[in-house]
Formats: C-alpha cells, sequence, structure tokens
C-alpha cells in the first residue's frame, strides 16, 4: 500500500548543505522534494548525487558550467562579506519565502548557536556525521532508550536540570534507563542526538 502526502511549498523543511557530507544523511530528508540550496564548496559533490537543486550560495556571480545549466532555473544566492558560509543569507531567503524550517548540513559552528534567537519563525536543525542538533527552547523532553548521549551547546553557559540522564562531562549526557528524559534551562540551547 503506497501513502501520498500533499504539503505546500514552504511546509516542508528546506534543505542547506555547506559542507562536503553523505549522501546518507541527505537521503532521507529528500523524499519530500524539499527547496534545495547548496554553497558553492559543496556543489560538486551534491552534483554527483543526481539530484536538483534549487539555489547556490556564491562570492560571486558563477559562469553556468553544464552541469549547473542542466539544474535550471537555479537562483544564484550572493553571500556578502560579512556572511562567509552563507548561512544567514539563505535563512534570509528562506524567510522571504515563507518557510518554517530547514535542515543544514554542516558540523555546528560556536558562531550559529544563536540563530534561534536571530531566525525566531524558522525551525532549524543541523546534522553532521555524528549528530542530529535541535533547538529546544528552554525545555527538552524525549523518550529514549537506555545509554545514549545527549551533547549540549549554548550561545551563553548555562545551568541545566536534567531527568532521566547522567552527567557525562560538562557537555554530556547518558540516558540513564529506557524512558522519558528531560533538560531545563532558563534559556535555549542545542541538544544533539546521536546520527
Amino acid at each position: 500500500m503506497s501513502s501520498h502526502h500533499f504539503v505546500r511549498d514552504g511546509q516542508e523543511p528546506a534543505l542547506l548543505i555547506i559542507e562536503d557530507l553523505p549522501f546518507s544523511l541527505a537521503g532521507p530528508l529528500l523524499e519530500w522534494v524539499p527547496l534545495v540550496i547548496v554553497h558553492q564548496q559543496a556543489a560538486e559533490n551534491v552534483l554527483s548525487w543526481g539530484i536538483k537543486i534549487d539555489a547556490i550560495l556564491t562570492t560571486t556571480p558563477l559562469y553556468m558550467q553544464p552541469q549547473m545549466q542542466e539544474q535550471g532555473p537555479l537562483e544564484q544566492l550572493l553571500i556578502s562579506e560579512t556572511d562567509c558560509d552563507g548561512i544567514v543569507t539563505s535563512l534570509t531567503y528562506l524567510g522571504h519565502r515563507g518557510h518554517t524550517a530547514v535542515n543544514i548540513m554542516a558540523t555546528l559552528q560556536p558562531r550559529w548557536l544563536n540563530l534561534p534567537v536571530q531566525f525566531p519563525d524558522l525551525v532549524i536543525n543541523f546534522l553532521d556525521a555524528n549528530h542530529r542538533w535541535t533547538y529546544s527552547n528552554r525545555v527538552y523532553e524525549k523518550w529514549l532508550p537506555a545509554n545514549i548521549t545527549l551533547s549540549l551547546a549554548a550561545h551563553q553557559d548555562l545551568d541545566y536540570t536534567v531527568a532521566g540522564l547522567n552527567q557525562h562531562n560538562q557537555k554530556q549526557y547518558i540516558s540513564v534507563s529506557d524512558g522519558w528524559v528531560r533538560i531545563t534551562s532558563s534559556h535555549g540551547f542545542w541538544v544533539g542526538e546521536p546520527a
């Protein structure tokens, strides 16, 4: 039996690919045919996947090579000098298009920890080879199997209150047993679950 899902434009999370990461991370996210934005440094790798790219992040207007011409129509998003990786450019673009969520394929960097505050209308997730990072606005609650390691990150030092977790080190907690875990803090924070 097949199922068909209908979503309006902008309702499915967009996919922003900043780093050369394996297709296996992107594959499940592409099932919903999201809007795909690719940084020029990852374009060659992504083109080898044989998928449709909707926009490319670039520091200078690109001469369209045959590979890129086949992607048409392809929007070029020019990255400003102050936005070296193009994430702010991309999130601004997505906000103007009415998107409400984005998955970013890149290793979460300290300079990006405050993005949910800058873009409160977007749900932002980061994916890398080891983690899926989600932003929690003061409370994270989820059912987890035992011995799952959660990593925490925030744009400021925070005190966390936890339930169902043991502290492994300063920024990591491990689920005690199968069941609900809860992390609370006075401000928003990022939770990295194993990829």
